[in-house]
C-alpha cells in the first residue's frame, strides 16, 4: 500500500510518502516499507514475523536518516530488534521462554543494547514467573556507563478463598540494591 500524509511537526509542515510491501512466505510474515519525507529525510523497515517449527520469532530493523520516527524529532539511526518465544517443557510443566534483544546506533555515536529474558511456569494453583533485564549506552570514543541488570520475580495463586499476589523487582548492577516490593491479598465475600 502508499500512503501520503502531512503533519506539523514542531510548527513546520511536513509531508511524507510510505509505500509498504507485506506478504506471507510459509509460516511466516515479511513487511518491506520505504518512506520519504518533503525535508529530504528517508526509512526503510523491515520486518519478519512467524513460526520455525516451535519457535515463534519476531525481528525487524529499521534505517533512519533525518526521518520523523513516531511523530518526534529528526533522527538518524539503525535500529535493530529480534524476539524469540518458545515453549520449554520441564516434565509435565509448560514454561513459555520470551527473549529479546534491542540495538540502536545513531549517527552521533551513541548506541544503546538491551535484552531481557522472561519465564513463567504454573505450578498446580500458583502461577510464578522471573523477569531479567539487561541495558547498556556507550558513549561515542568511550564504553559509556556501566550496564544495568534488573531481576523480577512475580506470584499469584489461591489458598481456599483468598487470592495472592506478591512482586518483587531487583537491581543486580552496577550496584545491587532492593527497588520494591508487593503483596496483596484479597478475599471475595459470597
Amino acid at each position: 500500500g502508499v500512503l501520503a500524509r502531512a503533519m506539523l511537526i514542531a510548527d513546520r509542515r511536513l509531508t511524507f510518502v510510505e509505500g509498504t510491501v507485506r506478504r506471507s512466505v510459509g509460516a511466516a510474515i515479511v513487511e518491506v516499507s520505504a518512506g520519504r519525507e518533503s525535508n529530504g529525510g528517508s526509512a526503510a523497515h523491515a520486518q519478519l514475523l512467524g513460526k520455525i517449527g516451535r519457535v515463534y520469532v519476531n525481528a525487524e530493523a529499521l534505517i533512519a536518516t533525518d526521518f520523523h520516527l513516531r511523530g518526534g524529532e529528526a533522527e538518524s539511526l539503525r535500529e535493530g530488534r529480534v524476539a524469540v518465544d518458545v515453549p520449554l517443557h520441564v516434565g509435565k510443566a509448560a514454561v513459555p521462554f520470551h527473549t529479546e534483544a534491542h540495538f540502536v546506533d545513531r549517527t552521533d555515536g551513541t548506541r544503546m543494547l538491551e535484552a531481557a529474558t522472561r519465564l513463567s511456569a504454573n505450578i498446580e494453583r500458583f502461577n510464578l514467573g522471573a523477569d531479567f533485564r539487561y541495558r547498556k549506552d556507550y558513549l561515542p570514543g568511550g564504553t559509556g556507563p556501566p550496564g544495568e541488570f534488573r531481576v523480577g520475580l512475580l506470584g499469584s495463586g489461591h489458598i481456599g478463598d483468598v487470592r495472592l499476589r506478591g512482586q518483587a523487582d531487583f537491581n543486580v548492577s552496577p550496584s545491587a540494591s532492593f527497588r520494591s516490593v508487593e503483596l496483596s491479598a484479597y478475599w471475595t465475600a459470597t
